[in-house]
């Protein structure tokens, strides 16, 4: 996509609004420049290399991750790829991933990132809880990062669903679940989530991230 410089340079003073893309899951999905950085973003919320990127660019520090032995990566969620492009450039990281998106939309707007290798990643186009149960292999890190706009899909919260990703993470494979809480129904939904999880793992790190977001790290 080729982008002006006149935006470019008013993307420093203003986000630009680059295309609007029509998707039935994602309400005002588009592509915006903000500081000559190409963003895919909704109404509310940042899906890709805004400040959906810092979130996990300040969890996986905060992790041990470094450390760890990461041959295969389970995505749910995928975006344009930020997370992948994290741990690729930063981490050095280049093992297997399994992405899914529900949103062919977004899927198709890949390609305006090409500082990320796809090369290894499998992407999958479909609803991730019905996907997972599709999948045969297992994974050494688990990334959950599923929502329409600002909102949590409520499967996650189903106990089934935290057992199914269980059964599909090796013995020392770590789980990292992204949420917001923006009202008190939500944030109780989300504490009664994390004692649920507890029940099936050792240990549940909590991370509180830019005021808004809570990443779950699970093992």
């Amino acid at each position: 996509m080729k982008i002006s410089w006149l935006k470019h340079l008013l993307s420093y003073f203003f986000v630009i609004t680059v295309k609007k893309i029509p998707s039935k899951f994602s309400k005002g999905l588009c592509l915006q420049l903000e500081a000559g950085k190409l963003l895919l973003n909704t109404k509310n919320a940042n899906y890709s290399y805004g400040n959906l990127h810092k979130v996990f660019e300040i969890v996986f520090n905060r992790t041990n991750i470094r450390n760890l032995k990461i041959e295969n990566v389970l995505l749910l969620g995928l975006g344009t790829g930020s997370v992948i492009n994290i741990l690729q450039k930063k981490y050095n990281l280049i093992p297997h991933f399994t992405a899914i998106e529900i949103d062919p939309e977004i899927i198709k707007l890949i390609k305006y990132w090409d500082n990320t290798d796809f090369t290894n990643t499998e992407i999958i186009c479909g609803d991730a809880f019905n996907e997972i149960k599709k999948l045969h292999k297992t994974y050494d890190l688990v990334i959950i990062d599923l929502f329409f706009d600002l909102q949590m899909p409520s499967e996650i919260f189903d106990k089934g669903f935290i057992s199914s990703i269980k059964k599909l993470m090796n013995n020392n494979a770590v789980m990292l679940i992204n949420s917001i809480a923006l009202s008190k129904q939500q944030k109780l939904l989300i504490n009664e989530f994390k004692v649920s999880v507890f029940k099936q793992f050792k240990t549940i790190k909590t991370h509180e991230v830019l005021e808004l977001n809570t990443v779950f790290e699970v093992y």
